[in-house]
């Protein structure tokens, strides 16, 4: 009865969100129906998504392609016989195929993986990268992490449950170095307001003017193999990122091409940090502001066209 009613009180906040959705993208949502399941294909977010969907089309016969992002996956999975009775393709960020985390929570799915990237906002790219823009040679730490009970996530760093663990394992070094500016912010949801108040601080931030005067990031990737926005977004601004190499995989351009500084594990990133070596004649990585806008106008575009063959 509980449930019920919560979705009663729903119903309302779901309304005016599909209109604000229709508004803003200038399209009109159409409820899914079974009489126009035989010529569409169906694109849906993993995430909070509802296991009611997948057995509605196999219900209706649903021979066509079903596009699930995966989003968040880390909370949740696809039982084996959506993969048996459907034609599912799954689509994200990156390729993380290969990496342990997805095997481990798909391990039914063998198919390619599809990569939608990331979009990179406008205001990031540095326009001109030129010699009086000089830098302050300092490494901009950002993002957010979580530091749960080790039962929350089945991503764990020391005691600790997790999203980023190597965000976590640098928060918790805690350093105080004058060329390691630390904006990272502890994501906290004991309650709403604690969430929302941290999350507005944070997000308040001039994250762009931060990696526009600074030398190097550090935007460690999530422990699912996603590597983080923040990364892109600094190599935009013309910031060079520091990454393991795993990370660089989900870069999709050959990283010949850029400027990256790798760390293998996390001593060896502790070690970069803490022995910075200052350029004080650095003004800014103009291959990567060049391969961020590669990034976007080699993949974005063409393999969305791709994914969803249109």
């Amino acid at each position: 009865i509980y449930k019920n009613i919560f979705s009663f009180l729903l119903k309302p906040i779901r309304h005016i969100e599909r209109k604000c959705w229709e508004k803003i993208n200038n399209r009109k949502l159409k409820f899914l129906d079974k009489n126009i399941l035989f010529n569409v294909r169906i694109f849906i977010f993993g995430y909070k998504s509802s296991k009611d969907i997948l057995d509605f089309l196999i219900k209706n016969n649903y021979k066509n392609t079903l596009y699930i992002h995966l989003s968040h996956y880390h909370t949740f999975s696809i039982e084996k016989k959506y993969f048996d009775k459907l034609n599912i393709k799954l689509c994200f960020d990156n390729d993380i195929s290969k990496h342990y985390y997805f095997k481990k929570k798909f391990p039914y799915y063998h198919q390619e993986l599809n990569v939608l990237p990331f979009q990179i906002k406008d205001r990031f790219f540095v326009e001109n990268i030129k010699n009086e823009d000089l830098r302050i040679s300092r490494i901009a730490a950002s993002g957010t992490y979580h530091k749960f009970p080790p039962n929350i996530i089945d991503i764990k760093y020391k005691e600790f449950s997790t999203l980023h663990p190597i965000r976590l394992a640098v928060a918790l070094k805690k350093f105080k170095l004058k060329h390691f500016i630390d904006i990272m912010s502890e994501y906290k949801s004991s309650s709403l307001l604690s969430l929302l108040g941290g999350q507005r601080k944070y997000m308040a931030l001039d994250i762009v003017k931060l990696y526009q005067n600074s030398s190097h990031s550090f935007v460690g990737g999530e422990g699912t193999g996603a590597i983080a926005i923040g990364t892109l977004e600094s190599m935009a601004a013309g910031c060079i990122p520091i990454i393991s190499r795993e990370e660089s995989r989900g870069l999709l351009f050959d990283i010949k091409d850029a400027d990256l500084n790798f760390y293998k594990d996390e001593n060896e990133l502790f070690q970069k940090i803490l022995y910075f070596e200052l350029d004080k004649k650095f003004f800014g990585s103009k291959n990567n502001v060049i391969a961020a806008k590669n990034y976007l106008k080699d993949n974005l575009i063409n393999n969305a066209k791709k994914v969803l063959d249109i």
